[in-house]
């Protein structure tokens, strides 16, 4: 795999919640393009409604460059801790792939609505006493984001009413919906 001459999409590995960080000095300093997506949405806490942004594929940033000309200043650069490496080999990424997420992903956020969750769908509850229980949505309740599930418990089905942000989707990740 050694295409070193030309310039490809590479991985780089970042310190933890600093690949944005990482993506903007390699573009300002070194002036290569740099591909971090990240997804924002708002959710519930005690605070009230909050707008979180997280990366799509934490602690990681893609680069487009010649890797053996810039390796030195990327390494160099705040939030990069190295260059994704598969044994000796740089293994760089297929451009098709580059181009589908940035399809998605226009600009480097992109803002994503809360799910829904649907009468009868499977949830894993995440808080409180029943945490990482499967339950089936029941019901919405008339509070405001609140629903009724059901739960086996003992051997037994129970209904209990939970925060919609007290669950999430069996198999639902925020970090790869797009």
């Amino acid at each position: 795999m050694d295409n070193s001459e030309q310039a490809h999409w590479y991985c780089l590995a970042s310190l933890p919640k600093k690949e944005h960080i990482a993506a903007a000095n390699i573009r300002s300093r070194i002036g290569i393009e740099a591909f971090c997506p990240r997804i924002a949405y708002q959710k519930k806490t005690k605070r009230g409604v909050v707008r979180f942004v997280e990366p799509m594929f934490p602690n990681y940033l893609f680069v487009y460059c010649n890797i053996q000309e810039h390796m030195r200043h990327l390494l160099s650069m705040q939030g990069v801790r190295a260059i994704v490496k598969y044994g000796g080999d740089i293994p760089y990424l297929p451009k098709a792939f580059i181009d589908e997420l940035t399809k998605h992903f226009p600009e480097d956020i992109r803002e994503v609505a809360n799910p829904e969750l649907n009468i009868g769908e499977t949830v894993v509850v995440t808080e409180g006493p029943f945490k990482d229980l499967l339950a089936i949505v029941h019901a919405y309740t008339p509070a405001n984001d609140r629903i009724k599930v059901m739960l086996d418990f003992l051997g037994r089905d129970l209904e209990i009413e939970v925060s919609t942000d007290e669950v999430i989707r069996k198999n639902f990740t925020p970090k790869t919906t797009i």
